[in-house]
């Protein structure tokens, strides 16, 4: 195998857990939000997902087009943690891990 071949064999590997963990995340979000829905019995139409637009008129906002975010619409996968991290301390969802 040449060299050439081995980065292409690293980058593949790499973009597929890439791939694997941003999956991970969406089903962690829909079990959580679904179940979520379900434990309250919220009807589906009283659920509308907005999306996060940072601090810009708002900071939420729908689809330009008039139309409905759905679950995996509404979210947006940040590749850098750091950055999710930061953004997350600022809107008070930085989770403490449990003492026990």
């Amino acid at each position: 195998m040449s060299r050439y071949d081995e980065i292409c064999a690293v980058a593949s590997d790499a973009r597929e857990q890439w791939i694997a963990k941003k999956d991970r995340c969406y089903q962690a979000i829909n079990s959580l939000l679904f179940g979520l829905r379900d434990y309250c019995t919220i009807p589906d139409e009283q659920i509308l997902y907005l999306r996060w637009n940072g601090y810009k008129d708002g900071a939420f906002s729908l689809p330009g087009d008039g139309s409905k975010y759905t679950l995996l619409g509404a979210i947006e996968y940040s590749e850098d943690d750091d950055e999710s991290r930061k953004e997350s301390k600022t809107h008070g969802f930085e989770f403490e891990p449990d003492p026990r």
